[in-house]
């Protein structure tokens, strides 16, 4: 088993960072506007999955920059944004113009468990930024450690053999013993989001060219 190297690793994570991740994002913007902005082939550009690609656009959507059209689709909405654009053959003179990346505060989406989006403002503040790129890297390692492990848990065949859950293992559950359960079978690739709205029940779910099943368990013998 062939082991990557530090050097390899801290590359692939400086590379697949949300800072790197914006820039190669108005890359992107600049080939495609005003066309709307297929998330699919935007992951396809950034060579990451569809999870990643939503860090990045959730950050520019609870700024302001970007409004979803659909589940694949989003468009542009703030303005001029060959601001965030560094160009070495630019004038001097125009240099005070331009709104450097750094200014976004991508890596607040460490925070977006805690606060809505839309309350992440822009930031000058560099060591902030250092600090929270720190924090984003170690979670990375934590999230690999994590995969490696699962990987290596689902190669024993005991496991692969007891890898599933029946009804009754869901409805022993005493949190879920007052709700409604749904279980879904959906390809790995598959889409969620619950809505913000205040329908809380609202979940939107989506994947190309496969299908979606969703099955509703009940203990009916326990109603009243």
């Amino acid at each position: 088993m062939a082991i990557a190297s530090s050097d390899r690793l801290s590359s692939n994570r400086v590379e697949n960072s949300l800072y790197a991740l914006t820039k190669k994002f108005f890359e992107f913007l600049k080939a495609t506007y005003p066309k709307p902005i297929n998330t699919n082939n935007l992951a396809s550009f950034l060579k990451v999955s569809k999870r990643r690609v939503y860090d990045v656009t959730n950050i520019l959507e609870g700024l302001g920059y970007l409004r979803k059209r659909s589940v694949n689709s989003m468009e542009w909405i703030g303005g001029d944004f060959t601001q965030f654009i560094s160009e070495d053959d630019k004038k001097e003179n125009n240099a005070k113009h331009k709104i450097n990346i750094e200014k976004i505060d991508c890596h607040a989406m460490h925070e977006q468990e805690n606060r809505p989006v839309n309350q992440i403002k822009k930031t000058e503040d560099i060591s902030e930024l250092e600090m929270l790129d720190n924090i984003e890297m170690s979670l990375n390692s934590e999230i690999g450690e994590l995969n490696l492990s699962v990987q290596n848990m689902l190669q024993e065949e005991s496991s692969i053999t007891n890898a599933f859950v029946n009804n009754e293992d869901l409805l022993s559950i005493p949190h879920l013993s007052d709700k409604l359960i749904f279980v879904v079978k959906a390809p790995p690739e598959t889409f969620l989001e619950n809505k913000d709205t205040i329908d809380e029940y609202a979940i939107e779910m989506n994947v190309n060219n496969d299908k979606i099943d969703v099955f509703y368990i009940s203990d009916e013998k326990n109603k009243s």
